[in-house]
């Protein structure tokens, strides 16, 4: 038994730990990231992470802001590419001015690394957050593609979920 466990613990340092089926591994994080390509709302999009042991991905650098990208990048519509969920969202009460919301990822943290795209964010009734993750030919060429842009919640969009690997 003692030999198993030591084998075990020594192929998972070895070869990195394991996603499930589907799921690509960032080592830089320790998380297995997925898309998920059929469109729902925020909070429907929120609970169906939750069910998969994960939740919208909460970045916290380029590297895997670049990583996020890739994933959702996997089966783009060739009018509006993926535009993705990820899991930030403001609780600022209804205020026009665009500087005094406060941006937080799901867990409640505030974002200390952001990709915003130009002019982003904008329009305070839009309290979630999305990724352009490629090319979207009639967003204009403004957007950097991985930049995020803040959209109204009830949108249906395709999601990308993070977890913990297994």
């Amino acid at each position: 038994m003692k030999v198993v466990i030591i084998i075990s613990s020594l192929l998972a340092f070895t070869y990195g730990c394991v996603c499930p089926e589907g799921w690509s591994y960032l080592r830089i994080t320790d998380h297995c990231y997925r898309l998920f390509p059929e469109r729902k709302n925020y909070e429907d999009a929120k609970a169906s992470c939750k069910a998969e042991g994960g939740y919208l991905p909460d970045i916290q650098s380029a590297a895997e802001n670049s990583f996020v990208r890739l994933v959702a990048f996997q089966g783009a519509d060739q009018r509006w590419g993926w535009l993705p969920w990820i899991g930030a969202y403001t609780d600022t009460p209804g205020t026009a001015n665009n500087d005094q919301l406060h941006w937080q990822w799901e867990d409640g943290m505030p974002m200390t690394y952001t990709n915003w795209c130009p002019m982003n964010p904008s329009g305070y009734w839009e309290r979630c957050v999305q990724m352009l993750s490629d090319n979207c030919p009639i967003c204009g060429n403004q957007f950097r593609m991985g930049c995020w842009n803040n959209i109204g919640c009830e949108s249906q969009l395709p999601y990308v979920c993070k977890r913990p690997t297994i």
